[in-house]
């Protein structure tokens, strides 16, 4: 059942908010895509928005101080020092109240045309965002080559866990993992009618301009072309990775390890479906000509914009 209308809705009838939702698996991205779009003129990443709120209605003395990637303490910073000021208002509160925050912020600061962009990943909440009358909502899956994401998910197994399986054993997991989450997600967008664009993190580093021609056409506003670097975003993160405040981390780099390792064979070759998602998901856009085709990565057109 819908929610009621609220006062904000009812204020924002005409000049509704608008969020673009980063939904992607773990280590797929999310933090350096939320940076590049930082450096399109109406696009500002702000993080995960429900947890930063969050944190600053819990703990505002402790989260004032924590750096923001715009180089000031959140304290100091043109948008979170607002949020911050508000922020006991929404304490104990909920999602909707945290987002009507966090938005209505956003459009004083930074003008109705901006959108901003929440990278917290998880799928499940955008299916509740997409019953708030007072977000023009649109998400990007982001999707991360399988092959990629079996070797960087067998490296974190072996330096943080300290697991000792093989490296196909620890492969085939990850695998399964990959299918199951990016399934899903897929699922919450389309039965949720959510307008969606599919990206993979390889056209993100390998191709951007061409990424960034979707993107502009997605959202129906102007791009730039921008270098595949951190350098320069507009955007505004708190919490999350930590490369949103290394300087030597600028430079938009992407992760080769998997082209000289076998960890994933063993997933290929017992899961064949995988190859298939990795053209749908994370080849979709017509970006490689030799692994994509573009019936995998349409908006859904029976939500009107």
């Amino acid at each position: 059942m819908p929610h009621p209308r609220s006062r904000s809705a009812q204020h924002n009838a005409v000049n509704r908010y608008k969020l673009l939702y980063i939904a992607s698996l773990p280590h797929s991205g999310s933090t350096v895509s939320s940076l590049i779009l930082g450096q399109q003129p109406t696009i500002i990443g702000l993080g995960g928005i429900d947890r930063a709120v969050t944190i600053l209605a819990d703990e505002p003395e402790k989260a004032a101080h924590d750096f923001c990637s715009c180089g000031n303490m959140v304290q100091k910073c043109e948008y979170w020092s607002q949020v911050l000021a508000k922020a006991d208002s929404v304490k104990g509160a909920g999602q909707r109240q945290r987002y009507d925050l966090a938005l209505s912020v956003f459009q004083g600061v930074f003008g109705l045309d901006a959108w901003a962009v929440d990278s917290s990943k998880h799928a499940e909440p955008i299916a509740e965002l997409s019953r708030f009358s007072e977000i023009d909502l649109r998400a990007l899956h982001l999707c991360r080559d399988y092959r990629s994401a079996i070797v960087s998910s067998v490296d974190l197994k072996r330096t943080r866990k300290n697991v000792a399986r093989p490296g196909w054993m620890i492969g085939l997991e990850a695998g399964l993992r990959w299918h199951r989450g990016n399934s899903k997600i897929r699922s919450i967008l389309l039965q949720n009618q959510i307008p969606f664009l599919g990206i993979g993190y390889e056209e993100l580093c390998l191709g951007l301009p061409h990424f960034f021609q979707k993107l502009g056409a997605f959202l129906k506003t102007q791009t730039i072309e921008v270098p595949a670097t951190i350098a320069g975003s507009r955007s505004h993160l708190f919490i999350g990775n930590a490369m949103r405040r290394q300087k030597q981390k600028e430079a938009l780099m992407y992760d080769y390890r998997w082209f000289s390792r076998t960890d994933w064979m063993a997933a290929s070759l017992l899961m064949p479906w995988l190859a298939k998602g990795n053209r749908d998901w994370v080849y979709g856009n017509g970006f490689s000509r030799v692994f994509g085709h573009e019936s995998g990565n349409k908006w859904n057109p029976s939500k009107p914009d």
